[in-house]
């Protein structure tokens, strides 16, 4: 039980420590805007290329996949820069983990204590 209450107390204090860092809006904030541009990237393609159909432009099927192919490619690459500094060191830590045999989490707290 002492387990238990310690536990819950630590996950309170992360949280609390988590709404009071000025960073957290922030995050949230991109983190909502990053979502919704990948939600609704095949509505505001084809809302582009009907614009574009309207304006007078003239636009091949073979050019409408084009489009939507490589506008996906970009959203990709944007949003894989934009979460680089988040992911990278997740994704070196379980590299390293790997490497030293390290295979799951009930492991990596047991080698820290903290199991």
């Amino acid at each position: 039980m002492q387990q238990e209450a310690i536990s819950a107390k630590r996950s309170h204090d992360d949280a609390v420590a988590l709404l009071a860092n000025p960073n957290t809006p922030l995050v949230v904030g991109g983190a909502a805007l990053i979502g919704t541009g990948v939600f609704f990237a095949d509505t505001i393609i084809d809302k582009v290329l009907e614009a574009l159909e309207d304006a007078g432009e003239i636009i091949s099927d073979a050019g409408k996949a084009a489009i939507k192919t490589n506008s996906k490619n970009l959203l990709q690459g944007v949003l894989s820069s934009a979460l680089l500094p988040f992911t990278a060191p997740n994704i070196l830590a379980q590299k390293a983990f790997e490497t030293a045999g390290i295979t799951s989490t009930t492991e990596l707290k047991k080698l820290l204590g903290l199991a």
